[in-house]
């Protein structure tokens, strides 16, 4: 099989990766930290998160909605 590679496009794919901990000493506080505007983590990753296509966090823990 013969390929045109003039025809093929490029793209730039850009990942990021986060080491973010989620563990907090109250219940609840995993919800309210990030709805607050002077949250630096949830600032700091909003912002990484916009300018890439994908992300991949290797140290988040899930706990489900009750135990955030």
């Amino acid at each position: 099989m013969d390929h045109d590679h003039r025809a093929l496009s490029r793209r730039t794919v850009r990942f990021a990766t986060l080491n973010a901990s989620l563990n907090r000493g109250t219940q609840g506080a995993l919800v309210a930290d990030p709805s607050t505007p002077d949250n630096v983590q949830a600032r700091n990753a909003a912002e990484t998160i916009q300018r890439v296509d994908h992300v991949l966090d290797h140290r988040l823990v899930w706990q489900g909605v009750r135990g955030a």
